[in-house]
């Protein structure tokens, strides 16, 4: 369809009047984006740069400031790797950002079926350079494996994943999870993408993780050994069961009242190492005090990095290295990674919400128990 400015804003007039909208139009039938949002969500700021994605700055209380750029890139190399120069000044502003749309370009042989690779092959080069040189991650998806397909009948049949939605470790940060589906492709060549987001301030329960850090403290030791003192009833892995019970309670007690936060004591040793060394003279006091701030700022430093190594499961760390950016963004890639954004349940229903995947695996749990007594209870 020919999207120009009359059949644009006719479209747009049926909109409700709490929406706002943007649009970049069509040249002929190729190209055109357009973006519609609700005025109450945020504030919206829409930049265009050039024909092929269409910038919108949001600031909201979610995600503070923020940017989407919607693409729709052209099938032309040269155009492409224009795109790539334009996104790549947009990735140095360190701030939270998804890119999303179609953009015409495949990342391996994978997301490609019928016909020649050659034609996908050196586009695939230049698009996985542009990926990794900015650290952006892929998202996950759900639905059909490719997103365009040509409709062509027989050997001319050819299907791709050319759209897709990419995000740095600044939005991965913000988000709590997110559920991106490939819907079904009935009125365009193109499959619609469904892209639903949960922020990170909604509440979700943390399993225990013991860091390895508090083994520095003489605190954390006298929780456990508490736990082991207490005297239990019953068969052995009952008692031992009891025991971590007891040991996870001691020590989260101890961390709410005998642990100070990694990040807040190095701010307040760097303030009183800073209120020290303004003054003009320090007595022989002042000194050792000063000292003793050295050495619990280095002890500190060593103890976050050794937390976000662990959290990144990297066991080692390169002596002397004490800025742990490098393990928050692992840890992110591997939250990326890891995270589950959809099960299907033991009636094969698939299952999108948080509430739905914890009763799935919870119900699992339960019929797996279950079974699992019946077999021990046959064979004995």
């Amino acid at each position: 369809m020919r999207a120009d400015d009359s059949r644009v804003n006719r479209f747009c007039r049926r909109l409700p009047s709490s929406w706002d909208w943007t649009a970049i139009l069509t040249e002929g039938y190729l190209g055109g984006i357009l973006v519609a949002w609700q005025k109450s969500l945020s504030k919206v700021t829409p930049i265009v740069i050039s024909r092929r994605a269409l910038h919108l700055i949001i600031s909201s209380d979610y995600m503070g400031n923020c940017i989407i750029s919607v693409i729709y890139n052209s099938s032309r190399f040269r155009t492409q790797c224009s795109l790539w120069n334009e996104l790549s000044r947009i990735a140095s502003m360190l701030v939270p950002w998804l890119i999303i749309g179609d953009f015409n370009a495949i990342c391996n042989r994978d997301e490609h079926m019928g016909g020649s690779y050659s034609y996908y092959a050196r586009k695939a080069r230049h698009f996985v350079d542009f990926i990794d040189t900015n650290n952006l991650l892929d998202l996950h998806f759900s639905g059909p494996r490719f997103t365009w397909c040509n409709k062509q009948f027989g050997t001319a049949r050819r299907w791709a994943r050319l759209d897709r939605g990419l995000i740095n470790l600044d939005w991965s940060s913000k988000c709590h999870s997110y559920t991106l589906k490939h819907l079904p492709k009935i009125s365009s060549d193109h499959a619609p993408l469904l892209l639903i987001i949960r922020y990170i301030n909604s509440y979700t329960r943390s399993p225990f993780h013991f860091n390895n850090y508090w083994l520095d403290y003489v605190g954390c030791h006298l929780a456990v050994r508490r736990a082991w003192e207490f005297s239990t009833n019953g068969n052995p892995l009952h008692s031992f069961t009891h025991i971590l019970s007891h040991s996870r309670s001691n020590i989260l007690n101890w961390c709410k009242t005998g642990l100070t936060n990694l990040d807040t004591g190095i701010r307040c040793t760097e303030n009183i190492i800073s209120t020290l060394e303004l003054a003009d003279s320090l007595d022989a006091e002042s000194q050792v005090h000063l000292e003793e701030m050295y050495a619990r700022y280095s002890a500190l430093e060593k103890q976050n990095t050794k937390k976000w190594a662990q959290r990144a499961h990297l066991n080692w760390v390169c002596d002397g290295d004490n800025n742990s950016k490098f393990f928050h963004n692992v840890t992110r890639i591997r939250k990326h990674f890891n995270s589950i954004s959809q099960v299907r349940d033991l009636s094969g229903n698939l299952i999108f919400d948080c509430t739905g995947i914890e009763n799935a695996f919870m119900n699992f749990t339960i019929i797996f128990g279950r079974a699992l007594l019946l077999i021990l209870s046959l064979a004995f």
